[in-house]
């Protein structure tokens, strides 16, 4: 695995209500952070941790506890993308068992909310996520959808 290896990506994991920052390792078929998130593997290894009160360099992370990622560095695939118009951004919110955030779903054209919120990905990507009640506004963030209790649909004109 470690010839795989094509760069870290520094992040923020918010597991199980704490906050961890370090570095994933993204082997050579992976573009984003997402790829990881959504591979079968179960945990999330978090490498050079630089928060945390653990004692250790690296910690290995139950995908099922992550509520969300926020990659800090991430590579600048996304404009190539957005020029391709293959998707759509639908407007959604979401209640998490202790927040509330708003933010736009990535729905690939011909495809409606429910197809990304039952297919079989741990995580959705969403941009211009702001959270209820805080000052904390993120461009793009990685959710865990077990972790969502409820998803509202604003706009589901665009959704269809």
């Amino acid at each position: 695995m470690v010839g795989d290896v094509q760069r870290l990506v520094k992040l923020r994991v918010n597991a199980s209500g704490t906050r961890l920052i370090g570095h994933v390792a993204l082997l050579q078929h992976e573009n984003r952070i997402s790829d990881r998130l959504n591979d079968p593997e179960a945990l999330l290894l978090l490498d050079t941790v630089e928060s945390g009160d653990y004692g250790a360099q690296c910690v290995a992370i139950s995908k099922d506890a992550v509520s969300y990622v926020v990659a800090l560095e991430e590579p600048d695939l996304l404009h190539n993308v957005r020029r391709s118009g293959a998707f759509q951004w639908v407007t959604v919110e979401l209640i998490q068992p202790n927040s509330r955030l708003t933010g736009e779903l990535f729905v690939p054209n011909g495809f409606k909310v429910t197809d990304c919120l039952n297919d079989d990905r741990r995580f959705v990507n969403l941009k211009n996520v702001a959270f209820d009640e805080s000052a904390e506004r993120y461009e793009f963030l990685a959710l865990g959808k077990r972790q969502c209790r409820l998803w509202a649909v604003l706009g589901a004109d665009r959704a269809a």
